[in-house]
């Protein structure tokens, strides 16, 4: 499994707590050649007094599968700008201002799917589908 695995360094590494029963360790998942699988974290918790893990969270998913899953895609990278270009619109949406002390709101142009209204997200490199967010 620690072929599909790279460590995430955490910025405050200085700062190490020795009171601290556990030690967390954290690791982003890729698929053996450095294409990550979004969405999926490992985490191994070990005692500092024994060397046990104490607590362990892993993919959802079996990791072998990720040595079958073709690592080159299906089309190319014109093919999906195409599809991309072909499923995106604009559409006036309200979004929070972060630059303002006070609440407020500003009016924007969001890219949506023009068929669907939602977000697009991805092209499948695989299959050229368009992957968009999941509606609310």
């Amino acid at each position: 499994m620690h072929k599909y695995l790279q460590l995430i360094v955490r910025e405050n590494e200085d700062e190490v707590d020795d009171t601290r029963k556990n030690e967390a360790f954290s690791f982003r998942i890729h698929n053996g050649n450095g294409i990550p699988v979004q969405l999926e974290i490992v985490i191994v918790a070990v005692n500092r007094e024994t060397g046990q893990i104490d607590h362990y969270s892993g993919p959802s998913f079996d990791m072998e599968q990720l040595s079958q899953i073709p690592t080159e895609p299906a089309i190319s990278k014109k093919e999906a700008r195409k599809i991309f270009f072909s499923h995106l619109d604009f559409e006036l949406a309200w979004n929070k201002d972060y630059d303002e002390e006070t609440e407020s709101h500003i009016l924007v142009y969001q890219a949506c799917d023009r068929f669907t209204r939602t977000p697009i997200r991805y092209i499948d490199a695989m299959t050229g589908a368009v992957i968009t967010a999941k509606d609310k």
